[in-house]
């Protein structure tokens, strides 16, 4: 299952009207580690999908979002709750390494 590909619309109603554990990976098409991390986070979407939303945005198409949030490198993943950040990760996380981000950042709301 491919991982839906956010503009600053898709994201802003995600933050304001989504109830669920909402997941971004700020990606550029040119990171070649961004491709890689994709296998996690769809990996992580097969296994969470259902109570958490998982997406990604291109920095370099939606660079105000990118500013907005302080991306200042890729991959970088944050996770949000009724439009809080519940947490951060920089840099490429594997599968054990992004289920444990989720859950200690959102382990609260998911349970």
């Amino acid at each position: 299952m491919d991982i839906p590909d956010l503009d600053r619309n898709d994201f802003q109603i995600l933050l304001e009207n989504e109830s669920f554990p909402f997941l971004v990976q700020f990606y550029a098409p040119w990171c070649e580690t961004c491709h890689i991390q994709e296998e996690s986070l769809r990996r992580l979407n097969k296994k969470l999908g259902g109570v958490v939303i998982i997406g990604k945005i291109d920095m370099d198409r939606n660079p105000l979002i990118a500013a907005k949030n302080m991306i200042l490198s890729v991959p970088t993943t944050l996770i949000f709750h009724n439009g809080e950040l519940l947490g951060r990760l920089e840099g490429y996380a594997g599968d054990a390494k992004m289920t444990s981000f989720v859950e200690e950042s959102a382990g609260a709301v998911l349970s």
